[in-house]
């Protein structure tokens, strides 16, 4: 469904309007939401069945996604960190510039080091794990804070968009790591 959406509505619009920042991040946010998807599956499937290259492509598209994401979090601070979005960073955030610089050097130092084989199931999980703190620490507390239905849905969102992008990165670190044929993360080389 997530690709679908990527193929037939995200990406063409994308296409369509190139100057508008908002516009290219839903194919990157909603096709992690697919690949994560694909993953759950590839996982399962029986170890000799699952093609070679998938663990460089999976890598690769987390990569680019999640160093897209910090370059976002860096350039446009003032919006809520994380999955990119032009919602306001709430105003009971302390230091909210800072925790947006943050977000967006880790996304971008975990996106290039899933570039490197050896580190890359180590950053695509720590990509996870930062996701979930923000959804946690930042997030949540708004599910409470919210007034009216409109900020209550805006709220219920982020949450929902975080932790599935979260969930994505687990899901597609378990699958890199199957991929490489290793059990964690420091068995495997460049």
């Amino acid at each position: 469904m997530f690709a679908l959406f990527v193929l037939l509505l995200h990406l063409p619009s994308a296409i369509t309007h190139p100057g508008i920042r908002i516009v290219w991040i839903f194919p990157f946010r909603e096709g992690t939401f697919a690949v994560g998807a694909f993953c759950v599956f590839v996982y399962e499937v029986p170890r000799a069945r699952r093609a070679r290259g998938l663990a460089l492509a999976l890598r690769l598209w987390t990569a680019v996604v999640a160093i897209y994401f910090g370059l976002q979090n860096i350039l446009y601070p003032q919006f809520l960190p994380g999955v990119p979005d032009q919602q306001p960073t709430s105003a009971w955030v302390p230091l909210p510039h800072v925790v947006a610089y943050l977000t967006g050097a880790i996304l971008g130092v975990m996106g290039a080091a899933m570039l490197v084989k050896r580190t890359a199931v180590t950053a695509i999980t720590a990509v996870g794990v930062w996701m979930t703190v923000l959804t946690i620490g930042l997030f949540a507390p708004n599910l409470f804070l919210a007034q009216g239905v409109p900020q209550r849905v805006t709220a219920i969102n982020f949450v929902a968009d975080t932790v599935l992008f979260a969930g994505a990165m687990f899901a597609i670190a378990r699958a890199v790591s199957a991929q490489m044929g290793t059990s964690g993360p420091r068995e495997s080389s460049f």
